[in-house]
């Protein structure tokens, strides 16, 4: 993440390695939507960091459900769902973005079990 970001403007930066070795490209990820480009589009390479950026694509999905005041547990989840199959959906065959996901998934649904009260920029534990 990008230093002094927080859980209200979460930003993630890629190398894009498209532009490798000739330039340096540094791009800064805010949406579920720009990852799934950036892994799609193979902004990102190598199978342990796509599923890293996977990952983190799941965490910017966090986020962005739990801007609104009015998020309840069933929204949040609904919308870290629905940012899973849109992200292994650009590469289906993808076991690490598989695993990134999945393990990304798995601890969100257990944060989100426990949650009482507003969800606004809550932060996770784990």
């Amino acid at each position: 993440l990008k230093e002094g970001s927080t859980i209200s403007t979460p930003v993630v930066q890629i190398i894009d390695q498209r532009h490798l070795p000739h330039d340096f490209v540094v791009e800064d990820l805010r949406t579920v939507e720009e990852m799934c480009v950036a892994i799609k589009e193979m902004h990102v390479r190598g199978a342990g960091l796509i599923g890293c950026a996977a990952a983190y694509g799941m965490y910017l999905a966090y986020a962005e459900s739990t801007q609104r005041p009015t998020a309840t547990v069933e929204e949040v989840k609904a919308h870290v769902a629905s940012a899973a199959e849109k992200l292994l959906l650009t590469r289906p065959t993808a076991v690490n973005l598989r695993v990134g996901v999945e393990k990304l998934q798995h601890v969100l649904n257990g944060e989100l079990s426990k949650a009482e009260g507003p969800l606004v920029g809550a932060d996770l534990k784990e």
